[in-house]
């Protein structure tokens, strides 16, 4: 039975930015079964701001990649509840397809970790350890 362990949003350094974004990163987010396979949720997420690399740390990094893996904000009339409820249902519906079974309760509760990729982490000024 294939069986989810985590969640692992990974983030990188976006070679797709526009010229006026001094910082922009892409989010990935997997998910991690218990096998080590991972697969992929959602890989259309990211950010960018004219801020500069030395100036961001890795702490608001990983902070950033989690806010903008999701859960998205209430749309229309839809209350906070529902679009996190919303959220979870909807990446359990993904799984679906490869065949791994889990609810969008169990699925929240899976921890998050972030990876920052190499190249990111050498961009910035943080000297903080991981």
């Amino acid at each position: 039975m294939r069986t989810a362990s985590s969640l692992v949003t990974s983030a990188d350094i976006d070679d797709n930015a526009t010229p006026q974004e001094q910082i922009s990163v892409s989010a990935r987010l997997e998910l991690v079964l218990t096998d080590g396979e991972r697969i992929v949720l959602l890989d259309d997420r990211g950010w960018g701001t004219s801020g500069s690399w030395e100036s961001t740390t890795h702490e608001e990094l990983r902070e950033t990649a989690l806010s903008v893996v999701g859960p998205d904000e209430p749309w229309g009339n839809e209350t906070a509840e529902q679009a996190v409820h919303g959220y979870w249902a909807y990446l359990s519906e993904i799984l679906k397809n490869p065949g791994i079974l889990i609810n969008a309760e169990k699925l929240q509760r899976l921890p998050n970790v972030v990876e920052l990729s190499p190249r990111l982490l050498a961009r910035t000024g943080d000297t903080s350890p991981g």
